[in-house]
């Protein structure tokens, strides 16, 4: 049955162009000597899935002792082994992908997302397993995304490592093949993916960011581009060091109403009616565009009012930054800049323009101040207990693994709650997360009018 299960393997990386014929043989010797076999002859396939392949496989490398920790992270990291058996190196995905961009964009990143769904790093269309619902507000629908394939604790990577993830080398801003392209494992957003520096500088935000997201988005107008800076310089985001995130989606902040229209040449800036501090800019002159972006880059870098507790810098540490995503419509760039102070205090220690140390949901970033959040299955898992707690009327501290939702139960449990307590969980997850948004105002101890003011000097 092994030998079987391990054709059938090669059987699926031929179907999905992992491997050519003349590969079959070295393929066959590989997946032999992972799995300890000396002897492994070509046979006739049989119709199998490749969920009940791999699942053969693992209880043989399980039974053998081949894989030792029968847990999720060992067995993964497992299964990445044997799709790595079937796949191109490194260097021969890259000339795949360049071949695929001469001919277009499109088809070297639909080639590439492909690639990445075929040898499972991407689990097979994972964003029709997640669950959507929308919040209406009073600025608007907020997106809230439950992804039901994302496990809270991602596998060790100082034990496992992910032997079927490949990156793809891009050229950005004129630094040729100095940055590499991956999709993300579990995504929320279509084409979710990252694109990283090779040489791992720290993060930064200055007009060279700018510059990288208006090359990138040159270089691949199907996609968004954002930056995630604020994010990163207080330690929470993806990785350590300088990224930018893209994929295709379309943000609640995209329709928000328009609280204030300027314009400087041939670039309209608009001031968004947004729980957050946040500017449009719309134009098809990229280098005019990075003028204005310029401008409120230096203006906000030195921006400091202590009646609104904004200070630019305290001891050498640098506090504004901004935020950008940027997204083309049709030749026209829709340039979004979102206006952020990471600074804490004593009276503040998770910062001063972040969510209540209370709050359930504290990961705040660029996805979130346009009006998408994400919800850990575990958690969704946890509001549903919460449901039933409801309707039992019971004391939540009962349950000590949701202790840590306690303090927002019981602002909710007095509430009028209607027959649809899903639809009221909906309503209360989405006001916690408007309020959050609130919080992250870099003017909320303000008005509207300051940063108006602010944008209406700076451009």
């Amino acid at each position: 049955m092994i030998n079987q299960a391990i054709n059938n393997l090669i059987k699926y990386g031929l179907s999905k162009n992992l491997l050519t014929t003349d590969d079959q043989t070295y393929v066959l010797n590989k997946l032999g000597d992972l799995l300890n076999i000396h002897e492994v002859s070509v046979e006739k396939d049989q119709e199998m899935s490749i969920d009940d392949i791999l699942n053969h496989l693992l209880k043989y490398a399980i039974e053998n002792n081949i894989v030792i920790d029968n847990n999720f992270e060992a067995r993964t990291a497992f299964e990445g082994r044997l799709m790595n058996c079937l796949m191109p190196r490194p260097s021969e995905l890259n000339k795949m992908f360049r071949s695929k961009y001469k001919k277009s964009p499109q088809q070297a990143t639909k080639f590439f997302h492909d690639f990445s769904q075929d040898c499972l790093y991407i689990k097979s269309n994972p964003l029709k397993n997640n669950l959507n619902f929308l919040y209406k507000s009073q600025y608007g629908d907020l997106d809230l995304h439950v992804n039901c394939l994302k496990f809270d604790a991602f596998i060790d990577q100082q034990r496992y490592f992910n032997f079927n993830h490949r990156q793809v080398s891009i050229s950005v801003n004129n630094e040729k093949n100095a940055w590499t392209m991956q999709y993300l494992p579990y995504p929320i957003l279509e084409e979710q993916c990252l694109i990283s520096r090779k040489d791992h500088l720290e993060p930064y935000n200055n007009d060279r960011t700018f510059e990288e997201l208006i090359d990138f988005i040159n270089k691949f107008p199907q996609y968004f581009i954002m930056s995630d800076v604020s994010k990163s310089m207080s330690n929470d985001g993806i990785l350590p060091y300088h990224y930018l995130q893209g994929g295709k989606h379309v943000f609640p902040i995209e329709s928000t109403q328009v609280a204030g229209k300027y314009k400087n040449g041939r670039v309209r800036v608009e001031v968004l009616d947004w729980p957050v501090s946040a500017i449009r800019l719309i134009g098809n002159n990229e280098n005019k565009l990075l003028d204005v972006m310029h401008d409120l880059y230096q203006n906000w870098s030195t921006y400091s009012d202590d009646n609104l507790k904004i200070q630019a810098k305290t001891d050498n540490e640098t506090h504004n930054f901004i935020d950008v995503f940027i997204k083309l419509d049709g030749s026209k760039f829709n340039v979004y800049m979102v206006f952020k102070n990471t600074r804490k205090t004593k009276e503040y220690p998770q910062g001063i323009f972040q969510p209540k140390q209370t709050s359930v949901f504290k990961n705040f970033g660029i996805l979130e101040d346009l009006g998408l959040f994400e919800i850990s299955k575990s958690i969704y898992d946890d509001l549903e207990r919460v449901k039933n707690i409801l309707m039992d009327k019971t004391d939540i501290s009962k349950y000590s693994g949701l202790i840590y939702l306690k303090t927002w139960f019981d602002m909710i449990k007095d509430k009028e709650q209607p027959k649809d307590l899903d639809l009221f969980l909906t309503k209360q997850v989405g006001e916690l997360f408007e309020n959050n948004m609130k919080e992250t105002n870099v003017f909320k101890f303000g008005s509207k009018e300051d940063f108006i003011a602010f944008v209406e000097k700076a451009v």
